[in-house]
């Protein structure tokens, strides 16, 4: 029992060293320093702090612009699965009830306004608040 909070107690002091490091910029500098080429943008980014993922997907999408995320995963399964186009707009299934229907089995709640981003492939146009409904009224009904 003591050697585990023992460890924890390290581990709560390991955790503080590094963030009041990090805190402080005294290890930014050697950080840049000993960096690999590959991570210096990167390197100025606190860990720690609540923006860092999307201080580093944006660096990510400015130096790697094809790697970048595009679109929200719910919407990335409709692409895989062939229900969207790539754009994350135009939907090139057979209806809209289809992609109503995937999206649930992701255990997503589908709204009206969800629906509404999306365009007929057929022609190009928004779906009618009625096509909506009925996609969604039809997608419950599974």
């Amino acid at each position: 029992m003591e050697k585990d909070s023992s460890e924890k107690k390290l581990s709560k002091l390991k955790n503080v060293i590094i963030q009041e490091l990090c805190d402080e910029h005294l290890a930014k500098q050697t950080i840049k320093e000993s960096a690999p080429d590959f991570l210096k943008p990167y390197a100025h980014i606190n860990p720690f702090s609540p923006d860092a993922e999307q201080q580093i997907e944006e660096i990510l999408s400015i130096l790697h612009p094809k790697a970048a995320k595009k679109h929200p995963d719910w919407i990335q399964k409709l692409i895989d699965k062939g229900l969207v186009d790539e754009d994350g707009r135009t939907v090139i299934a057979k209806s809209l009830e289809s992609v109503a229907s995937e999206i649930m089995k992701n255990n997503i709640q589908v709204t009206n306004v969800m629906l509404k981003r999306f365009v007929n492939g057929k022609t190009n146009k928004p779906y009618s608040m009625q096509s909506i409904n009925l996609a969604i009224e039809l997608a419950n009904s599974k």
